[in-house]
């Protein structure tokens, strides 16, 4: 059997070029408008999540899936490896959007900031007591340990 046969017709000449759409380029913070929103984020409680966000270029449901155990602070390094969606409410896990992980390095003062979440959320741990939530070591969450759903 000859698998070798012309067309009479081209399909591709029958297919439609996708549409171009003009957008708007996004608008990105200056260092100044950034400096600015950390300075007023500073006493929030999650604080560490928009600066760790504004420090590693995470991604919101990298942050949200981020785990203490890939939280290095001693070597001063962070690994996402994971994602986290959030739709109508429920939290859903995978992989990064690129489906693999990465390490990124972090500055000095980064790293007291993550420290003084990390004793933050003890504190929060103990006041909850046996309302506490266990998530498996989840570095963001709710006062009671529940996986955030929505972001900070």
């Amino acid at each position: 059997m000859d698998v070798e046969q012309l067309l009479a017709a081209n399909p591709a000449a029958r297919s439609k070029r996708p549409r171009s759409i003009a957008s708007e380029p996004v608008q990105v913070w200056t260092a100044h408008q950034l400096g600015t929103f950390l300075a007023t984020a500073r006493s929030h409680r999650l604080f560490a999540f928009y600066r760790l966000a504004a420090y590693t270029g995470a991604r919101r449901g990298e942050l949200l899936y981020l785990r203490w155990s890939a939280v290095d602070l001693d070597a001063a390094e962070v690994t996402f490896g994971g994602s986290t969606a959030v739709v109508r409410g429920h939290r859903i896990e995978g992989t990064t959007k690129g489906g693999r992980s990465r390490t990124i390095s972090l500055d000095r003062d980064t790293v007291a900031i993550l420290r003084e979440h990390h004793r933050q959320q003890a504190e929060e741990r103990l006041a909850a007591g046996s309302a506490w939530t266990e998530t498996g070591g989840l570095v963001f969450v709710t006062k009671w340990g529940d996986p955030s759903t929505q972001t900070p």
